[in-house]
């Protein structure tokens, strides 16, 4: 018996017993995953094709430990973007959790305490892989009280967050020095929490507490807020002079210093930080301009030259995948250079006919806060500050009756701190979400009108809005959208026999449905029509509107699209006709031809890949080659039998096991 590869050749040979089985090692080394390899028994006998097989995933590092809040988590590592099961060897059908392994093989599952017991054993499978077992511990009381490490108190814009470490999926309190409730927020999977504290609630140079539920109190010492100028820039002002402007902590003198720190001119910040401020000193191109914030620190730049290209309205901002993207105005067709903070180049680009340019910079060079230079080739370097990497939005706003008062509810950033407010910018309530993002803020009913509508706001982040009902009209309850193959269906519920409609941000209506004689509702949206993150409004007939926010994680519902391929693909005699066999993608249709492209038979695989697909005797010749391809998919081969030659029979491949059968013969490729 030999054994050879795609390109012909040899990588094993074996000499079958008596009984005509057979057993061939290939090593790992020669072969991969994917390889049709080709078993010919004799000199001239019929060859066999088996397809080598993919590695079976495999867990290691299995562990089940408690969560702290009454439930579990399972852990382990296993083949990179693997799905893994965790389930009852009791009851094989009952799932009790499910997760994808990350780009490392690292998985995390959570499971309810409600849904195992302790002392029971767990089987963690992970898919088409080796099963391995882990025990539910019998005590899941945790024995030591809960402490805070590492705390530390950060300034930002805003007021300062509070992080640290302590018992995983734990609540956290920060108290002031009045014992008074500042902040809360809950700790992560591994322990870590981030707590935001408006800075009216502190005091700097003071002591606040923060203590994790049920444990030790840990006091730590509110820093200095140290103003700082981010995006700072002279540009002319129209005439023979020039103007400094940049972004600090609101309403903040801000004094300009030349570099002998002779005084330049000085103002405020807005509301908002921005200033804008005339040099009134003598300057020239090429100078340094110090913008110093009061008990700040100070920022530098030059007085650009006007005889040279100049980037006007630079920006920087976050991209989804964690990068960033410089755009601006410049000379036209000028190359752009971006560097960092110690003058190594971090992008480059040309801008285009019009002068505008957008460069790309990979997230993991710069760091938020870094003021980066954007320079057109021999003109005037521009300063950048860069931004957080995402800034919190508001996803499914919703206002919801609570008796005579309201609920605000949502989902944002985990931690952060929620403000709502009416109209006027009156604020109507704080609150701060949960480790998962979801917050409730309570309003007083007192304080708004059903049809009034509300803003709002993330720490740091982009507000949104949400209308207060009016307990009159219609209104929808769990409104909620989820992923389909070619869209999305919008789900909730409303009076009965109402029809909803669902109009996307600029109003334009997407979907339409009628409600059911329960009220429940299904409309579809097609995914062209809207875009993921988008606010939907869903609203029935003479009701009050809700918002649902297109998701944009979708790897949960929507299908991976594989190109079906044909793997051990056989041709064997029936009486005086043959069954050509294989397996390929489950339920897809497969067509055999001959050389000259002629259909000899089509069937469509079963619910697990495999195939039988009848061919006509008298339409092929032993020797012949035959086509097999899945619809849409990769074709392969198979060779006629000559009856009156050696074959192979039951020729399978598998990795590190031996599989006998008596029979002509069986390949079995141990892979070592």
């Amino acid at each position: 018996m030999t054994v050879t590869d795609p390109a012909g050749n040899p990588v094993g040979t074996d000499i079958a017993d008596p009984n005509g089985d057979f057993t061939v090692t290939v090593p790992n080394t020669e072969v991969k995953p994917g390889d049709n390899l080709t078993i010919t028994p004799g000199e001239g006998g019929n060859p066999a094709t088996v397809t080598v097989p993919a590695e079976t995933p495999t867990i290691t590092n299995q562990e089940i430990t408690p969560d702290g809040n009454g439930g579990y988590n399972v852990t382990g590592k296993t083949t990179p973007g693997t799905v893994v099961t965790v389930t009852d060897p009791s009851d094989p059908t009952k799932t009790v959790g499910t997760a994808t392994a990350d780009t490392n093989g690292d998985f995390t599952i959570p499971v309810k305490g409600t849904d195992v017991t302790p002392g029971e054993t767990l089987n963690v499978t992970p898919k088409d892989g080796t099963p391995v077992t882990v025990t539910v511990p019998k005590d899941t009381t945790t024995t030591t009280t809960p402490t805070v490490t590492n705390p530390v108190v950060t300034p930002t814009d805003n007021g300062y967050n509070v992080t640290g470490n302590t018992t995983p999926n734990t609540p956290v309190t920060v108290t002031d020095d009045g014992g008074n409730v500042i902040g809360s927020g809950t700790s992560d999977g591994k322990g870590n929490f981030t707590v935001p504290v408006d800075g009216s609630d502190v005091t700097p140079g003071g002591t606040i507490t923060v203590t994790p539920k049920d444990g030790e109190p840990t006091d730590v010492t509110v820093p200095a807020n140290t103003p700082t100028i981010s995006n700072p820039a002279i540009v002319s002002d129209g005439k023979d002079g020039y103007i400094a402007t940049g972004k600090t902590t609101p309403n903040t003198p801000v004094t300009l210093t030349d570099a002998e720190g002779n005084p330049l001119g000085s103002g405020n910040s807005n509301e908002n930080g921005d200033f804008s401020i005339p040099i009134t000193g003598m300057v020239n191109p090429g100078d340094k301009v110090t913008m110093t914030p009061k008990d700040g620190t100070p920022s530098t730049v030059a007085v650009p030259d006007t005889t040279k290209a100049t980037v006007t309205d630079p920006k920087i901002t976050p991209t989804d995948t964690g990068d960033y993207t410089v755009t601006g105005n410049t000379t036209p067709n000028t190359p752009v250079t971006v560097t960092d903070a110690g003058g190594k180049t971090i992008g480059t680009g040309t801008s285009d006919g019009n002068g505008d340019f957008t460069i790309p910079v990979d997230g993991t060079t710069v760091t938020p806060g870094e003021d980066v230079t954007v320079t057109p080739k021999d003109g005037n370097p521009s300063t950048l500050t860069v931004p957080a990497k995402t800034a919190p939005t508001i996803s499914n706003p919703k206002v919801t009756p609570n008796g005579t008062n309201y609920d605000v509810t949502g989902t944002t950033t985990p931690n952060t701190k929620v403000t709502v407010t009416d109209d006027n910018g009156n604020i109507l309530g704080t609150a701060n979400s949960d480790g998962k993002g979801d917050f409730t803020v309570p309003i007083s009913g007192n304080k708004v009108t059903g049809g009034d509508t509300v803003t709002i706001t993330p720490a740091n982040g982009v507000s949104n809005t949400a209308v207060v009902p009016d307990a009159t009209k219609p209104s929808v309850t769990d409104p909620t959208i989820t992923p389909t193959d070619d869209g999305y269906n919008v789900t909730g519920k409303t009076d009965p026999n109402t029809p909803v409609t669902i109009t996307d941000d600029k109003g334009t209506t997407v979907g339409t449905g009628t409600s059911d004689g329960n009220g429940d509702f299904t409309i579809p949206v097609k995914g062209t029509d809207v875009t993921p993150g988008e606010d939907l409004t869903v609203t029935p007939k003479d009701g009050n509107p809700t918002t649902v926010t297109v998701p944009t994680d979708t790897t949960t519902t929507t299908p991976t699209t594989v190109t079906p391929t044909i793997s051990n693909p056989t041709v064997v005699p029936d009486g005086d006709n043959y069954n050509v066999t294989g397996k390929t993608e489950p339920n897809t249709p497969v067509t055999v031809t001959d050389g000259e492209g002629n259909i000899l038979g089509t069937k469509t695989s079963d619910g697990d890949g495999n195939f039988t697909i009848p061919v006509d005797g008298t339409k092929v010749t032993p020797g012949e080659t035959v086509t097999i391809t899945p619809d849409g998919g990769i074709s392969n081969t198979a060779v006629v039998p000559d009856a009156t030659k050696p074959s192979v029979t039951d020729a399978k491949m598998t990795p590190d096991a031996t599989v006998t059968t008596s029979s002509l013969g069986q390949l079995n490729l141990i892979r070592k």
